[in-house]
């Protein structure tokens, strides 16, 4: 905390960078060098643009060289709460901040590198209006932004160090926003021992069991259990043994296990992209849903980097999607899982760095322009947009593998949706639709699934028989909130 304290106002970026837990700044770090090293001026296109130069370390040491701290002065106490974890409680911050108006001009010179072309009239009109005159902050911050709670910072000890965890203390902010309006939450668990976990066998039995005990889950907290956070990775296993009890709530809100209706016979496989990593991918597995209606299945057999979807629509429709034919490297399409103490653990943030190394083919950078047409955009756009793209392809990657699955399955009928849209249009419906209404909860998803996409019917299903419109999809009124709901 004292290097904290002290590397803000002498600017030192590279002190506090170095303050951040090792294992959480990987993801930044290795993110930002993915698509850095993605940038291709022979990558196919028409212009030689850096989009890396606007976020590059040189531009972002510019920016900074643009910031004015004036005065800071941080005022702290650290509560030590178990041997790997500590509580840092600032009562007093007082900062005073100004931006230097050069910051318009950077900004200008560095979009150009960019682009590597003249700015247009209106690029550089904008450019020119900038006004960084009265941008300025000089105030007490833990007034300014936690006038409700206490500013507090989570530090971590990894390899008998210590540091400041940004996901660890964005949880602890979490927690105290919901501890105001919510008596009910519970305390963090500050003593847990998450610097051992016993992890599993293989990469292959990571993956398997932490998706079995998820489909598993009766209740809330049975995600937050010894047998689940073991088989994580040390940031996302800490996260959730320490404030896992906080997100919790109601621990009798969920009744059916999700299992009772995925079925998934394992066939993994995996493919080691060494410093102890391998990516798991499906391999032969094949994953069984079943629907509303009992004789109805969606099944996904997997087969390498393409899968059968069977469909239980009027034609009992079978499509296979390619989801790894416009990669040059599928093999590093999957779930990354690290080895450490002689057992493996799921990293959800070196998934996410890794999904950054995932390449394009040639064919897929020759085809982006088609890909966005006929998604339906304006044709100068696609170009301008193909154009960019096709010289940063750590960007590019991801919306080619997704638009390309979606022209894959434009055409599919994923099920006998009933054609009603109106209620009193069908005996099922009906049917459902009375029982939602008096508040069987099983009834609302059925109601939901049977009805046709973007009828009365499914949004009546959806929201659980207009009680919770906060759910993000439908079928989920039974997790949520149990079997009735008056």
């Amino acid at each position: 905390m004292s290097t904290f304290s002290q590397a803000i106002p002498n600017k030192d970026f590279i002190s506090l960078f170095k303050m951040v837990s090792p294992a959480e700044a990987s993801l930044l770090t290795g993110s930002a060098d993915e698509i850095s090293s993605s940038n291709s001026s022979d990558s196919g296109g028409k212009s030689k643009s850096e989009p890396g130069a606007m976020f590059s370390k040189d531009a972002i040491d510019s920016y900074l060289d643009s910031l004015n701290i004036n005065a800071s002065e941080m005022v702290y106490s650290v509560d030590q709460k178990s041997n790997g974890l500590a509580v840092a409680s600032i009562s007093s911050w007082t900062l005073d901040v100004t931006i230097n108006q050069s910051l318009a001009d950077t900004l200008r010179m560095r979009y150009e590198a960019a682009k590597a072309n003249s700015l247009t009239d209106k690029e550089n009109d904008f450019f020119s209006s900038l006004d960084f005159s009265e941008a300025r902050y000089s105030g007490e911050v833990t007034e300014s932004f936690f006038s409700d709670h206490p500013l507090e910072v989570v530090l971590v000890k990894e390899g008998g160090r210590w540091y400041i965890s940004p996901t660890m203390t964005l949880a602890q902010w979490e927690y105290q926003r919901r501890a105001l309006w919510d008596d009910r939450t519970a305390s963090p668990n500050y003593e847990a021992d998450f610097a051992t976990a016993r992890g599993a066998e293989s990469p292959e039995a990571a993956v398997e069991e932490v998706i079995d005990t998820a489909l598993n889950a009766r209740r809330p907290s049975d995600m937050f259990d010894d047998s689940v956070t073991g088989l994580l990775a040390l940031p996302e296993r800490r996260l959730a043994m320490v404030y896992g009890s906080t997100l919790v709530g109601d621990d009798n809100a969920y009744y059916q296990r999700e299992s009772a209706r995925v079925q998934i016979n394992w066939g993994l496989t995996s493919t080691d992209i060494g410093n102890n990593r391998s990516v798991v991918h499906p391999g032969t597995s094949t994953v069984t849903i079943s629907t509303a209606n009992e004789d109805e299945m969606v099944t996904w057999s997997f087969r390498d980097g393409s899968v059968d979807i069977s469909l239980p629509s009027s034609e009992n429709d079978t499509v296979t999607v390619d989801f790894t034919r416009q990669l040059a490297n599928p093999n590093q399409l999957g779930i990354v899982v690290e080895k450490n103490g002689g057992t493996w653990h799921v990293s959800s943030l070196a998934t996410v760095v890794n999904f950054f190394k995932l390449r394009p083919s040639d064919r897929a950078i020759n085809g982006l322009y088609d890909l966005f047409t006929d998604a339906g955009m304006d044709p100068d756009n696609a170009d301008g947009l193909t154009d960019v793209l096709s010289q940063s392809t750590a960007i590019a990657t991801p919306l080619v593998v997704i638009l390309d699955i979606v022209s894959q399955l434009q055409d599919v009928e994923w099920g006998a949706r009933y054609d009603d849209n109106e209620y009193g249009s069908g005996a099922y419906l009906d049917e459902y639709y009375n029982q939602c209404t008096a508040g069987d909860m099983a009834a609302c998803d059925s109601l939901y699934y049977a009805s046709s996409l973007g009828s009365d019917a499914g949004e009546y299903g959806q929201t659980c028989g207009d009680r919770d419109y906060s759910l993000w999809s439908g079928g989920m009124c039974e997790s949520t909130h149990g079997s009735w709901y008056y």
